[in-house]
């Protein structure tokens, strides 16, 4: 019986069947089939092995190139409305927000969001919807003139 649970931990239920199926012809026949079912257990047991094993590799490789597919993705693509919220984020307080909004257009009252964060997204989703993203750049840039802003 610990010899079905290796098997059963090595390879799963289609072993452990195999092996009880080969141990009930094995108490059928005698022990002159012993070492052909154990031949044959060792042949499943080397077979599910490597099976596994070349798995395991496809899953490896597989998530590799998907890993090296991602990073060439991200260089390429340029995200303008997460850059200028990650501006506005660094380098803009809740008054300057304020301002931006007002002179944008927006009362800030009806801004979305609870926090700053949400407030600048909701205000980045707001322009990019009206196709005015390079109009908010332009004000948000003229609050903090230094930096280098996304344009359209």
């Amino acid at each position: 019986m610990e010899e079905a649970l290796n098997i059963l931990t090595i390879g799963g239920s289609a072993i452990l069947a195999a092996y009880l199926l080969f141990n009930i012809i094995r108490a059928t026949f005698g022990e002159t089939t012993q070492s052909r079912t154990d031949a044959l257990i060792d042949n499943l047991t080397e077979d599910y092995t490597r099976v596994r094993d070349e798995r395991d590799q496809y899953r490896d490789d597989l998530e590799n190139c998907l890993q090296r597919e991602r990073g060439a993705i991200t260089r390429e693509i340029k995200n303008p409305l997460l850059d200028l919220a990650r501006m506005m984020n660094d380098h803009l307080d809740m008054t300057d927000l304020r301002i931006v909004a007002a002179d944008y257009g927006l009362d800030w009252e009806n801004v979305k969001g609870e926090n700053k964060e949400e407030k600048i997204y909701s205000m980045i989703d707001r322009a990019d919807k009206e196709n005015q993203l390079h109009v908010l750049a332009n004000i948000v840039g003229g609050r903090v003139p230094r930096l280098h802003w996304p344009k359209e």
